[in-house]
């Protein structure tokens, strides 16, 4: 049912009436068969329901899946391997994303860190639509809301399952549909797995409705409500810089705090609040801020304690609801070294002391070592997506909806900036801002972040826009500078369950583990020190033939079961062994 289609509350009314009225016509005339399913109906009209409704639509991919098992296959030609520092393999995934979820909820099951995506926006336009069935939905489609509703929701219901306990999901949407999905994560993730819905100010407008609209929305759920998302401060550099030559220039601590605080004033630098909180200098030159001691909850009374102040040796002013410390938390602040400030106050550790007794304590953080804040609920960066691509070498707005690079960078950051081997996966990656956001970060942080980008090939656009500008950006360009990348490129493919009757299912679909194995463990199989092994005489004849390589991981089928000289032989060359996953494709070979 669509959102414009509901009934309103007389219509019910008068339906359920009716419905009563054919129970009692079912009575009279008695066919007594047709009263059961007339009281169920009853009941369904007589229902309240909050939440989503809508007209649920079959999709042909899923359908196809009760008989043609996805698999991926391998293109060898478009493998990239030329980050030496990194074992790590990514991944670019060609196909239809709902095949491409299937088989990630074999190998990554609650592994997967980030997902970011920026789904279609469903605009009912050519630009804005999607394809659904092998076909564009535009607003002509009188289900136009319910096919994209059944559309994402089997996707995201298999991405919910694929992050880790602490994943986050971001999601890019528009006016279209972000208050039908919103609620159709809510259900999904569950209400209290929602985070914030960060407003990005695109800074250009767009105006096509009467209104210069500058804005689209990125929707975050976790699954942890103890995350927290943060970003660098920005322009410290400057900040320190400033301080510094003042002190080279012989500038007392005192006067370089006044020209910092001036700094800040100035109209052209727009430093946020928790910045410019850092406006004292200390008698080293060290940046610091006071932080309010007062009891932070208004509901409740903190610890209440005299504190002397170190020069008059009066009480100084306590907080009207007490303090936000207990005792042993200021004792521990207060050891370190004192200091005497040029205006009168005084440092001893990390408290800070009024000249007098009149005004209360502040604990004191220096600048240098917090450089980082809590993500902001609203993100201006300019929309210039297209630019990136330009850089390497594409055409001027051909691809004017990419999102920036920037952007993709920010969010991610925020919340892998401790986590810097994160699995980051993108199932709707388009031109793969997602892949040059990971790669750019690693480069800039030292991290080993891994992406996982999948895509279908509409228009050629997995092979000649999502690869070529992985390969560019790994080759470089006289406009940027080469980032070397690990890559494995997987194309969809298909067994058809009709075609291998019996136990010659198992035997075909064995010829397709190699890539579960490569995408699961984020790796190469064409290293050396790293081998499959499905059956007893392929591991013979590796032993046989001295193919072993010492200190190697053999990936081993679990129905293959190793005599005492085959585990001593490996033993030897001190090779691990793991056993390749029976979970890979075990529901396919069991279901009908």
């Amino acid at each position: 049912m669509e959102f414009n289609d509901r009934p309103r509350k007389n219509e019910k009314a008068e339906s359920i009436k009716y419905v009563n009225e054919l129970i009692g016509k079912a009575r009279a005339e008695s066919k007594l068969e047709d009263i059961p399913k007339l009281e169920k109906l009853a009941e369904m009209l007589n229902t309240t329901k909050y939440g989503l409704v809508w007209e649920e639509h079959a999709e042909q991919v899923e359908k196809e899946m009760k008989t043609k098992i996805p698999v991926f296959i391998e293109n060898k030609q478009k493998k990239l391997k030329d980050n030496e520092n990194s074992t790590k393999f990514n991944f670019l995934l060609e196909g239809d994303n709902l095949h491409t979820l299937h088989l990630l909820e074999k190998t990554h099951l609650g592994k997967i860190d980030v997902i970011y995506i920026d789904p279609p926006y469903n605009t009912g336009t050519k630009e804005g639509a999607f394809r659904y069935n092998d076909k564009l939905v535009l607003n002509d489609d009188t289900y136009i809301h319910s096919k994209w509703l059944s559309f994402m929701h089997a996707r995201l219901s298999i991405a919910e399952k694929l992050l880790t306990n602490n994943g986050v999901l971001f999601l890019h949407i528009d006016e279209n549909e972000y208050a039908q999905v919103k609620l159709l994560l809510d259900e999904i993730f569950g209400e209290g797995a929602f985070v914030e819905n960060i407003i990005w100010n695109k800074r250009v407008p767009k105006n096509d409705k009467g209104i210069g609209a500058i804005h689209e929305y990125v929707l975050i759920y976790t699954k942890s409500p103890r995350i927290e998302f943060q970003v660098e401060k920005e322009g410290l550099e400057e900040i320190f810089e400033l301080v510094t030559k003042a002190k080279e220039s012989g500038k007392t601590p005192l006067e370089a705090q006044k020209l910092l605080r001036a700094f800040y004033k100035d109209d052209e630098n727009d430093y946020p609040r928790a910045v410019t909180l850092y406006n004292c200098v200390d008698n080293n030159y060290r940046v610091f801020g006071k932080i309010n001691m007062s009891w932070p909850n208004g509901n409740t009374i903190g610890p209440r304690y005299d504190v002397i102040h170190p020069k008059t040796g009066k009480p100084v002013k306590v907080p009207a609801r007490g303090w936000r410390w207990n005792t042993e938390t200021l004792d521990e602040a207060l050891k370190g070294n004192s200091q005497n400030l040029e205006d009168g106050s005084f440092l001893r550790g990390r408290v800070w002391y009024a000249k007098d007794e009149k005004t209360q304590i502040s604990s004191v953080k220096y600048l240098s070592e917090t450089n980082r804040m809590l993500l902001k609920s609203i993100v201006s960066l300019k929309s210039d997506g297209s630019l990136s691509l330009e850089k390497l070498g594409f055409k001027k707005n051909e691809f004017a909806y990419a999102k920036p690079v920037t952007l993709v960078k920010k969010l991610i950051e925020s919340i892998t900036y401790n986590n810097q081997n994160a699995t980051v996966l993108d199932f709707f990656a388009g031109s793969g801002t997602t892949g040059q956001a990971v790669i750019e970060l690693n480069d800039e942080d030292g991290g080993d972040r891994q992406f996982i980008l999948a895509t279908n090939n509409e228009n050629n656009i997995a092979e000649e826009v999502t690869y070529e500008r992985m390969r560019r950006i790994s080759k470089g360009t006289d406009k940027y500078d080469s980032r070397p990348i690990n890559l494995s490129y997987f194309k969809t493919g298909f067994v058809n369950k009709k075609d291998f009757p019996d136990v010659s299912l198992e035997y075909e679909l064995l010829k397709h583990i190699t890539p579960l194995v490569e995408l699961e463990f984020g790796i190469d199989i064409d290293n050396p020190i790293v081998q499959i092994v499905l059956n007893e005489e392929q591991l013979d004849s590796l032993i046989n033939k001295n193919k072993l390589v010492s200190n190697s991981t053999l990936f081993i089928h679990p129905d293959v079961f190793l005599d005492e000289y085959q585990n001593q032989t490996l033993r030897n060359l001190q090779i691990k062994t793991q056993e390749i996953p029976s979970y890979f494709f075990g529901t396919e070979m069991w279901s009908k």
